[in-house]
């Protein structure tokens, strides 16, 4: 994303960093531990250029030097949100529930990638090192328990939504998904 948006670096503004490119700027908002979460503005006009200024309007409620450093960049997870205005109508009367379905999509293959070889020619040998990355394992995490413990990792447990009509997805927490089920 920070390439498209044409970011190259991080400056200091109004006690803050921020990423900016030609259109777009990249706001921290909150710091949480070792992750940074960001926020993705752009202009309202795609031709128009977005000031430094801007950024008092779009995100008063940033992260400033205090929470956000130069050197937090290379030791933190970055979490990028765009999205103005967010709210969740899981479980509730407004939302449509029947343009929510299940996926089409195939899950992704694993892939094996040669991370080594070595030919010899004395006597002949072939040999290949090959790897299955880490992305691609498959992995299950039971979350057995009791029920009491089992709602509350509903609260941080993400899910993803896709409403197949209008090709928009959400990414919820479980108990949000709970809700739409009952």
């Amino acid at each position: 994303m920070g390439v498209l948006a044409g970011f190259r670096y991080a400056v200091e503004y109004n006690g803050g960093l921020l990423l900016k490119g030609p259109a777009f700027l990249c706001v921290p908002v909150k710091r949480q531990g070792e992750s940074i979460q960001w926020h993705f503005i752009n202009h309202d006009k795609p031709a128009c250029r977005m000031s430094y200024s801007e950024v008092q309007v779009y995100c008063p409620q940033r992260a400033l030097l205090d929470e956000v450093t130069q050197e937090s960049l290379q030791t933190t997870r970055a979490f990028l949100g765009w999205w103005k205005v967010s709210r969740t109508c899981l479980g509730t009367s407004g939302y449509d529930y029947t343009t929510t379905a299940y996926s089409i999509t195939s899950p992704c293959p694993r892939t094996a990638k040669l991370v080594g070889g070595a030919l010899g020619f004395s006597k002949i040998m072939v040999r290949m090192n090959i790897s299955i990355g880490a992305k691609d394992s498959r992995l299950f995490l039971s979350r057995a328990g009791p029920l009491e413990q089992v709602i509350q990792w509903t609260e941080i447990m993400p899910i993803l939504l896709y409403e197949v009509t209008d090709m928009r997805d959400w990414f919820v927490k479980a108990s949000g998904m709970i809700l739409h089920i009952i």
